[in-house]
């Protein structure tokens, strides 16, 4: 049986630490900066970076819960095997053993039914390095199945696919925003805060999905679609923007190369056909139309799926041709579509004809087609699976159903979930948080995060488990990023990723590790030079200047205003949804702490209250005791509470100050 080693948050304060690690939050592809507290070797306080260009100081729940991850008792700390599913687990001496256990079983899987029979899921929890090295082992061992979710499966792809022309905190300036079948509000929390920053500042927000979706709920416009159909409705904007004379005949130009034959393809489409495909009626579209030609500055935020289907260029088009590319608060906005195409394979001889060209489609799709023809003797069959994360719980559930089923499952996370479950063997993986790693965010922003403590005793980044796996097969030449203390030197790695793929091309590790203040970063693609300092978010003034954004957004409509008592009050559970410590992050259970207060930090300097404090919320009938955390996430003049205090103002002090000092600071910042 696996014996899990108990591991358990350090003791102490939020205040008390040894050092302060600047690094990029890993758990979502928006690349929040956060500021680590270590003491001993144990993580006691995170924080968001104030400088950093994209967060700007906000740190939503899963970057604050990763701690737990770390520190969670049901991780899992050592290798392990069994025969089957059905057996229980045995732990082994040491990775090398496990290592050549699975070695031993791809060779007998191979020798059977060949090198296409393996199939490799790199679930993100992994890291970027565990797909690109997934990527070079997969060709030489000669199989074209591998999946990533934030990559797409196909061979090519247009240039402007993964492009977002302005960074999300841009949104602010937009008159409308259009999401169509994302939901940030569940998957992008941080960036969802911008969308309701552009709201107070009176942009409209416009949400069309096939579900009822959290993001819905805040929208001041919603649309039903059908299921897949994202991309017609933007299909049908485009043609009645063009015959309402919406769009200005140079927008058009400069947008389209071929604007004739853009013209003589729109003319050939039909609204009533075009809102059946989506399942709207007319005049919902020409509605939609309305809003977006009536506004300056829009922004079009699509989904993830919506690339995967056909017609997913009309964004790019819609938002060039209509003029919205490239100006303040305007453009297209993919969401999870920051990844740049990376040359992996450029030193390794293409061991397999065979690339993921042969159908189009989202891995759902493509994982199915896979299955389907080996089973029926066209290809052949899939007995092999090496999965991270979740992988076969999620985009490639569809073999998960079919795994009992293969000759050899094999596990790289580091939790007991589905996919570990059906493995024959695991391998216990280092949180992002202990690896050194290069991330590729939203914005095209290329950040480097470095680890914040020691990986825990028997842990593996996905790099090192790649080397050791080629190692087993005589392939050490093409994985040859070993340290002289015999762990994967991800530095190296890194570099040669970056100086080898030419959107990449004038960066290396050592120019994004700089320290410096605002934090030094770059975008993809380069051309070759240094990377830019990061900048504050621009606004355009009256004549024509760009000028830096406040740092805070008008606050919303706040209730009547009382001189003793002016924040406003909001029952929240420290910004952790149930959904979240039910189903994603079972560990985030342990911060639903009613004590905690959330302030945000501006008001908290002024009232000399520091992240940790025992500080007192009071109002007109009651008050109640806590501690100060410190979040962006809520607005200067709001304080999150526990539920339960029935009042919408108050004021929150420390336990030492006078109220009345209190009021008189928070009065003096405000005139």
């Amino acid at each position: 049986m696996v014996e899990l080693r108990p591991l358990r948050r350090s003791g102490g304060t939020r205040k008390h630490y040894d050092r302060v690690v600047a690094t990029i939050c890993q758990e979502c592809s928006v690349g929040c900066g956060l500021h680590a507290y270590v003491h001993d070797d144990r993580i006691v306080d995170v924080q968001g970076d104030e400088d950093h260009p994209v967060s700007r100081g906000r740190l939503c729940a899963m970057g604050t819960a990763f701690v737990q991850g770390i520190e969670n008792p049901d991780r899992m700390v050592v290798p392990a095997v069994r025969k089957s599913p059905r057996d229980p687990f045995d732990q082994v001496e040491d990775w090398d053993a496990a290592l050549d256990a699975l070695a031993d079983g791809l060779r007998k899987v191979r020798e059977r039914h060949g090198p296409e029979s393996l199939v490799i899921g790199c679930d993100t929890e992994a890291g970027p390095d565990f797909y690109y090295g997934a990527k070079r082992f997969a060709r030489l061992w000669g199989t074209p199945y591998v999946f990533e979710p934030l990559e797409e499966p196909r061979a090519s792809r247009p240039s402007d696919l993964n492009v977002p022309n302005r960074p999300c905190s841009d949104w602010i300036h937009s008159g409308v925003l259009l999401l169509v079948e994302s939901d940030p509000a569940s998957t992008h929390p941080t960036a969802m805060n911008w969308i309701l920053d552009a709201r107070r500042r009176g942009a409209v927000i416009v949400v069309a999905d096939s579900r009822f979706t959290a993001t819905m709920s805040k929208a001041d416009t919603t649309l039903l679609i059908r299921p897949g159909s994202g991309n017609r409705l933007g299909m049908a904007v485009m043609k009645l923007l063009l015959e309402n004379d919406s769009w200005q005949s140079a927008s058009i130009e400069k947008g389209s190369s071929e604007a004739a034959a853009w013209r003589e393809s729109l003319s050939e489409l039909t609204i009533e056909t075009l809102a059946e495909a989506t399942g709207l009626e007319p005049s919902r579209l020409v509605e939609l139309s309305r809003i977006l030609a009536a506004r300056r500055g829009v922004t079009i935020i699509t989904g993830k799926r919506l690339a995967y289907l056909p017609h997913y260029g009309v964004w790019p088009t819609l938002s060039s041709t209509a003029g919205w590319t490239g100006s303040p608060g305007g453009g297209w906005y993919p969401f999870d579509s920051g990844r740049p195409e990376i040359d992996v394979l450029g030193d390794i001889e293409e061991a397999s004809g065979k690339i993921l060209d042969w159908l189009y489609g989202d891995h759902h799709t493509l994982a199915t087609y896979a299955l389907e023809k080996g089973l029926s003797g066209e290809l052949p069959p899939l007995n092999a699976v090496i999965g991270s994360g979740n992988c076969l719980a999620g985009f490639l559930a569809i073999l998960g159903k079919n795994a009992p089923a293969m000759e050899l499952v094999s596990y790289f996370g580091s939790f007991p979930n589905r996919t570990c479950n059906l493995s024959h063997i695991t391998f216990p993986a280092v949180s992002w948080a202990e690896r050194d790693t290069l991330c590729f965010n939203n914005d095209r922003a290329v950040q480097w995060a470095p680890k914040i403590v020691e990986p825990k005793p028997g842990c593996r980044s996905g790099l090192e488990f790649w080397i050791g796996l080629a190692q087993r097969f005589g392939w050490e030449e093409f994985f040859p990023w070993t340290g002289e203390d015999g762990r994967a030197d991800h530095r190296a790695f890194f570099n040669r990723l970056l100086r080898e793929s030419p959107v990449t091309s004038g960066l290396t590790v050592d120019v994004l590790a700089s320290p410096g203040t605002p934090r030094v970063h770059a975008t993809w693609p380069t051309d070759g030079g240094s990377p830019v300092k990061a900048q504050p978010p621009m606004c355009p003034t009256a004549d024509g200047r760009m000028v830096p954004v406040e740092a805070e957004s008008p606050a919303e409509a706040e209730p009547e205003e009382d001189e003793r008592f002016p924040l406003c009050l909001e029952a929240s559970h420290v910004v952790f949804r149930d959904r979240d410590s039910g189903s994603w992050w079972p560990w985030t259970k342990e911060l639903l702490n009613d004590r905690l207060v959330e302030i945000n930090p501006t008001t908290a300097r002024r009232l000399g209250i520091e992240n940790g404090d025992e500080i007192v919320v009071e109002a007109s009938e009651g008050g109640m005791e806590g501690t100060a955390y410190l979040t962006r996430m809520v607005p200067e003049r709001l304080i999150g509470v526990r539920q339960g205090m029935g009042e919408k103002r108050g004021i929150v002090r420390k336990k030492d100050m006078p109220l009345e000092e209190a009021v008189q600071a928070l009065r003096e910042s405000t005139t």
